[in-house]
């Protein structure tokens, strides 16, 4: 016999965790060590740092560090170099935060790093946002990545732990690594000082109870949610831990009165060391609330002794960040340029001087509402100008377009040498799960599975010289796309290519996209498909491919179950012996 104990889950409606100061840091502490010069020139206050701040969702850990002061868009004598670190169990992490001196676009990486101050393999590059008026960056990096050394990820009672920030001023972009030195000391900040308590961040979301030889999984425990009225499937797995066959009952405590739990029966048997996978959707009403999360506890507990029981947080998370959907069909493209160096080196390289994400926000706080120049090649005596754009946040719903209807991409491009009779092509692709994209470029796509959605109609484009093509390029769907499962770890990636017939005269010039480029897409809202009908009345067809406990007999009413929509019988869909 085993059992699992972890805290009590109980309902949750509220926001995402709010925001937490876990670190303090006093104005002006920047040192020269090991010279101890304290009250620093104000060249060195992108690396005296103020505090750090955590946020969580159910789905992401929020990072946002505070130093005295930012700039944006004007050159610096240093660089900026922030590195936070933090161990969950014996796993231990560092967040790495990075800007150019010429003050080009911040990135960020994660790191599963050696030790309490070491560096290691990058498992993450999420988007870093830099906000020079109030002296932050910020990074959203999903909570996935901070298993602790076994492997567990994270839930309510582990915790982040011997958080610690270091800032250091660096002389140029190519000498990150090395903090600068003056008059042969290190220019740099730490929080907490020396001797301080590092900080803690309890997680807040995830995680269950069991008590006695029973196990619950739920797959995905959390989905997320534009607040459309929609039916959610999570594939709830009962695991009998016992020696003889058990016969199980579901509860949904905290489920709220509004909501609605279907299932296809009150009662689940069990074998002995084996276990049950089975369909639980949940209803949900409209609710327009970016940012909320809801969550109540799915609990199954021996029906001959209910101290025999297992639970899971489940629920629902309302992005802050719309997920395109029907009522968010329009994409907007966001730049986020590297640096100065990059803009005059790359573009000659036939490279690109920054990078594209798109979203459902009209304005995002990333966007450095820069042109971005596109990659160039030549192929078959024609020029190639090529841009990619990745969702961010990445797909967290799946998609539902409407194959009786189109979009449109709405851009502008300008070159500073005339393009004649160019071609503008593209296409909206799906990515599959993978390994963690340092860049968005299809050569960080890796072995992901890659699906068109739909195509951009051709068009010819005229750009005169130092002149603007406005473009209006119809995006007809794909019949893949009628449906789009949702898929955990998926991204979508929109792919623009501009071909121009005869390479351009008149000077070395590029094809920049323009700032404030939108994609319509002819999208429905999404909603899981159920395994087993659901009729207005509440009874329930069972699938005839599923294995069932006996029905009840016809005509007798389903015992009470709180919180959840009796029916017929249990739908499992798996049910197997443990070996």
């Amino acid at each position: 016999m085993r059992s699992r104990v972890a805290a009590l889950l109980a309902l949750v409606l509220m926001l995402p965790s709010a925001q937490a100061q876990l670190l303090t840091d006093p104005l002006g502490d920047v040192e020269a060590r090991p010279l101890g010069l304290a009250g620093a020139p104000a060249s060195w206050d992108r690396a005296d740092l103020t505090a750090l701040d955590i946020e969580e969702t159910p789905s992401a850990l929020r990072f946002t560090v505070s130093v005295a002061a930012l700039t944006e868009g004007e050159p610096t004598p240093d660089s900026a170099l922030v590195l936070i670190h933090m161990r969950h169990g014996d796993a231990w992490y560092m967040l790495h935060f990075t800007q150019s001196e010429d003050n080009g676009a911040p990135f960020a990486y994660l790191h599963r790093s050696s030790g309490p101050s070491g560096w290691g393999p990058v498992i993450a590059s999420p988007r870093a946002v830099l906000d020079a008026s109030a002296g932050t960056f910020t990074a959203e990096i999903d909570r996935s990545h901070f298993v602790d050394g076994d492997g567990t990820p994270p839930e309510k009672g582990h915790a982040l732990e011997d958080l610690r920030v270091g800032a250091y001023a660096s002389a140029t972009y190519s000498t990150l690594y090395t903090p600068v030195t003056e008059g042969g000391a290190n220019i740099g900040d730490e929080m907490p000082d020396a001797g301080g308590d590092p900080a803690r961040w309890d997680f807040q979301y995830g995680g269950g109870e069991a008590q006695g030889p029973v196990g619950l999984g739920v797959d995905p425990p959390f989905r997320a949610s534009n607040g459309e009225a929609t039916t959610y499937r999570l594939m709830v797995t009962v695991e009998n831990l016992d020696d003889a066959d058990a016969t199980y009952r579901l509860t949904t405590p905290g489920l709220p009165s509004n909501w609605q739990v279907h299932v296809a029966g009150d009662q689940l048997k069990v074998a002995a060391g084996g276990q049950a996978t089975f369909p639980v959707h949940v209803t949900t009403p409209f609710s327009h609330q970016h940012s909320a999360v809801v969550a109540f506890d799915v609990r199954v507990e021996r029906a001959d002794d209910p101290g025999v029981f297992a639970s899971r947080e489940v629920g629902v998370h309302y992005h802050t960040v719309p997920q395109p959907a029907g009522h968010h069909d329009t994409l907007h493209l966001h730049s986020a340029a590297w640096s100065d160096i990059a803009e005059t080196v790359n573009p000659m390289l036939g490279g690109t001087d920054g990078q594209l994400s798109m979203n459902a926000m009209a304005e995002d706080p990333g966007d450095a509402l820069e042109p971005i120049r596109g990659t160039s090649w030549l192929a078959a005596g024609e020029q190639h100008f090529a841009w990619t754009a990745c969702l961010a946040p990445e797909l967290a719903m799946g998609l539902d377009f409407d194959l009786a209807r189109d979009g449109a991409l709405d851009a502008v491009f300008a070159s500073t040498v005339p393009m004649s009779a160019a071609s503008l092509q593209g296409e909206l692709l799906w990515l599959g799960s993978g390994e963690e994209m340092r860049f968005c470029s299809p050569s960080s796509f890796g072995e992901r599975e890659q699906v068109v959605l739909g195509a951009l109609a051709p068009q010819t484009v005229e750009i005169g010289p130092a002149g603007e093509a406005v473009v209006q390029a119809v995006f007809e769907p794909a019949a893949v796309a009628d449906r789009v499962e949702h898929t955990v770890g998926a991204n979508l990636v929109l792919r623009v290519e501009m071909v121009v017939p005869v390479p351009a005269l008149g000077g070395t010039g590029g094809v920049d996209l323009m700032p404030g480029a939108t994609l319509r897409l002819p999208l429905l809202e999404y909603h899981d498909e159920p395994d087993f009908v659901m009729p207005e009345n509440g009874s329930m067809a069972h699938d005839p491919e599923g294995v069932f406990v006996p029905a009840q007999e016809e005509g007798k009413d389903a015992p009470g179950l709180p919180g959840v929509l009796l029916v017929v019988a249990f739908a499992v869909l798996a049910l197997r012996r443990r070996r």
